[in-house]
């Protein structure tokens, strides 16, 4: 069993780095985290998140929709803003799956609920991934503080 520190240890980007480094790259960067954290989470949490199949098919709408959009004729650029759409619906249920991953392994090998919002996952995604990824120490603390016993007792 890992320690609940080192998925973040692993990934060493706060979420601040992480979307300076997107802009940048012009998004670019977003991939190279992606694939990174991917094989983090599945190498700590033990539970498989995607296939390659899906890295290569993320990468393909994404590329393939980014060269059709720039070609100029209105059906093709249709075409080419359809598949980005596509891989951005990718990269969300990417999240989603790293997220579902990530909670259970709280669940299961910390012992604590790891609260995810999924409204927070579906607008922020990638960067409210990154985030959580970064908070685990903390909100498993911050869960343990809630179940200790408040002492009640008076002294005499």
């Amino acid at each position: 069993m890992y320690d609940i520190s080192s998925l973040k240890d692993r990934n060493n980007l706060t979420t601040l780095n992480l979307f300076l480094l997107v802009i940048v790259t012009a998004g670019l960067y977003l991939i190279v985290w992606m694939y990174r954290t991917n094989s983090a989470v599945e190498d700590v949490t033990k539970i498989k998140i995607v296939s390659s199949s899906f890295f290569v098919s993320y990468l393909a709408l994404m590329g393939i929709g980014g060269l059709l959009v720039d070609l100029g004729t209105q059906d093709i650029v249709l075409l080419g803003s359809l598949l980005l759409l596509t891989s951005s619906i990718l990269g969300v249920v990417w999240c989603f799956r790293a997220r579902d991953a990530l909670r259970e392994y709280a669940q299961n090998e910390h012992q604590f609920e790891l609260l995810m919002n999924w409204v927070c996952t579906l607008l922020f995604s990638f960067y409210y991934v990154n985030y959580c990824i970064n908070d685990l120490p903390e909100a498993k603390q911050n869960s343990q503080d809630a179940i200790k016993p408040v002492n009640t007792s008076i002294e005499n």
